[in-house]
């Protein structure tokens, strides 16, 4: 049995890929639907992602564009910031799709700054998981 590695996982915002993410959750629920067709031989069904929610967070860069984007998006109308979000896991799989995304930013006192994230899904989510 094999470990998913998620490492090289990414967030995008359309096709901006925010820097300095190393952390994300996705909290995920399905629903399981027939997809019968005329002329399968018997009942077919698939589960599809109903709802997805999540965050996710890594080190502040004011300087790139993707977290720049979604903060200057969320601050001026106060409202969630739309983004594509593709939460790699391993193997070019993983779960995405358009989200709606709070941001934030969080100190310490070792002078570090993170940037932070909670999304919820705006449109039915994929996966391509095998």
């Amino acid at each position: 049995m094999g470990v998913d590695n998620g490492k090289e996982g990414n967030v995008y915002v359309g096709a901006v890929k925010i820097a300095e993410i190393n952390n994300w959750t996705g909290n995920f629920s399905t629903k399981k639907e027939v997809i019968t067709a005329f002329g399968d031989a018997g009942e077919r069904r698939q589960y599809t992602i109903t709802d997805a929610t999540g965050s996710f967070s890594g080190n502040s860069d004011m300087t790139d564009a993707g977290q720049n984007a979604l903060l200057t998006q969320h601050f001026s109308g106060g409202t969630p910031a739309a983004a594509f979000l593709y939460l790699y896991v391993s193997g070019g799989s993983g779960y995405y799709g358009n989200a709606l995304v709070d941001v934030g930013k969080t100190a310490n006192a070792a002078g570090l700054i993170s940037f932070d994230a909670t999304f919820d899904q705006s449109e039915q989510w994929l996966t391509n998981i095998a």
